[in-house]
This record gives C-alpha cells, sequence and structure tokens, in this order.
C-alpha cells in the first residue's frame, strides 16, 4: 500500500474487531465502512460489503491480529480502495479554462466512474524568451479524472446498470 495511504488510514479512530473470519462478518453485520488489516494485508469495506484488497490475500485474516479503522466519511474508503487498485487518466481538465462544475457536469453525464484529483501549481507549459531571458511558465490547477477498473464499479451490491450483484 502506498504510504502516503497507510499514513490517513492509519490517523483513523480505530474499534475493536475480534480477530479471523468472525471479525470480518461482525464488521459486515455492523454496516462497517473503513480498512482493517492483518499480517499487513489491507481489505476495504463500505456499509459492511468488502470493495478492495491490497498486500495479501484475505486468507491473512483468517488468523492473527486485526484492526479496523473507521472511515471518517464512509466515501473514504471508496476512495482508497479505487487509488491502491489504480486506474487510467481519461482526462485532464485546467480549472482556469473549465470550471470544477463543467468537470462534474461532463463527468456525471457519461456515467463516470472514479475519482477527480486535484492538483495546485501544475506547471502548464513552460518557456524562456530568447530575448529577455525572463522564463514564461504558467501555473495552473489541474484535474484530472481517473477511472476506476471494474471491480470497483460496484456499489452498495449494484452494478452501474442497476443489477444485483448477489
Amino acid at each position: 500500500m502506498r504510504t502516503e495511504t497507510e499514513t490517513r488510514i492509519t490517523s483513523w479512530e480505530t474499534r475493536p474487531v475480534e480477530n479471523g473470519y468472525a471479525g470480518l462478518h461482525a464488521l459486515a453485520e455492523a454496516a462497517f465502512s473503513g480498512a482493517i488489516t492483518a499480517n499487513e494485508t489491507w481489505l476495504f469495506m463500505l456499509d459492511g460489503r468488502p470493495i478492495g484488497l491490497s498486500d495479501g490475500p484475505i486468507e491473512s485474516f483468517s488468523e492473527g491480529d486485526s484492526t479496523a479503522y473507521v472511515a471518517a466519511h464512509p466515501a473514504l474508503s471508496l476512495l482508497f480502495a479505487m487509488r491502491e487498485r489504480g486506474g487510467e487518466t481519461t482526462a485532464r481538465y485546467y480549472t482556469d479554462d473549465t470550471p470544477l462544475a463543467d468537470t462534474a457536469e461532463t463527468l456525471s453525464s457519461s456515467e463516470f466512474t472514479g475519482y477527480v484529483e486535484l492538483s495546485e501549481n501544475f506547471s502548464a507549459a513552460s518557456t524562456t524568451s530568447s530575448t529577455t531571458g525572463v522564463d514564461r511558465s504558467r501555473s495552473r490547477s489541474s484535474a484530472r479524472a481517473v477511472v476506476s477498473s471494474p471491480a470497483t464499479r460496484r456499489s452498495h451490491g449494484r452494478t452501474r446498470r442497476g443489477e444485483s450483484t448477489r
């Protein structure tokens, strides 16, 4: 798992969890949203449903100590699961040219599944004038739309078309 992701998750509040698969079942019944770690493997859950696994197999949870980290907001477990899985950048929007609201509308109308990553001070162009020697870099804010992989497109037990995944 990315160090940045692990640092953020381990700053969340913890909650007691039984070790082994019984602990995972209890978290599922409690509609837990967050991340659980055991034997260096991470499992992400949203509303009690597993949505992502990182750094090992599910069997890592069969024995040993587990720690459950409660997401500050349920969407965070989904976001971190998608970021860990990766995805492809499908578009790059510059907020100086396209307001974020317009970007959101474009993505919504195309049934986009993923997340938008914001970046500050993205150097869009760098040119140096040969006559003045002045750097004419333009610093711009950008937004990058990242599509999640098919495994993370499922939300609350439904596919994008609304069919049940159970």
